[in-house]
């Protein structure tokens, strides 16, 4: 049986598309995939003059409809354009940035993405806050392709120092190296 078949408006009206799906995560009792229009009519030769951008997708029940839980095009107020979704992960943090631990482990929907434009590139990140079904962006970096720079984010992990006792984030951001917060 097949799960997901792009090129159709979801029961919201978004088209869910793409050429293929990049990822899948597993988060909070739903299925989430991350979509790439890298050979999509969409991207390549928008109908429209613009490019769709990639999708998060959403599956919440076995036998149901894929719907576009995000659209990382709409989603960014910088007018960025992505070919596809690099990283979409469920990350848990049992501590505090200060190294308190959590009553409960907090778990979050990460998806990061490389755009490209004109001499330069940068990476962005949403989390998913699930209480909105909302969610939110922010640019994690930009700047020149001088060089061969390539903004592609390439792998996110969580990880408890064992001197501070603190959960961090790394971000792989590619050859401008790695980030953590």
């Amino acid at each position: 049986m097949q799960s997901y078949d792009a090129g159709y408006l979801d029961k919201n009206g978004a088209y869910a598309g793409g050429s293929e799906i990049m990822h899948l995560a597993a988060h909070k009792e739903k299925l989430y995939a991350a979509n790439g229009y890298w050979l999509d009519a969409r991207w390549v030769i928008p109908p429209e003059g613009q490019k769709q951008s990639a999708q998060v997708l959403r599956l919440d029940k076995a036998d149901g409809r894929w719907q576009v839980d995000l659209d990382l095009g709409r989603a960014n107020d910088l007018g960025l354009e992505f070919m596809k979704g690099n990283i979409l992960k469920s990350v848990s943090f049992s501590t505090t940035g200060e190294g308190r631990v959590l009553n409960a482990p907090v778990q979050l929907l990460v998806m990061a993405a490389g755009a490209n434009f004109e001499r330069g590139g940068a990476v962005s990140a949403w989390v998913r806050d699930d209480a909105a079904g909302k969610w939110h962006h922010t640019l994690v970096r930009h700047g020149s392709n001088a060089g061969g720079v390539r903004w592609v984010p390439r792998d996110l992990q969580v990880y408890r120092d064992r001197v501070t006792g603190i959960d961090r984030i790394f971000l792989l951001l590619g050859n401008p190296g790695i980030i953590s917060g």
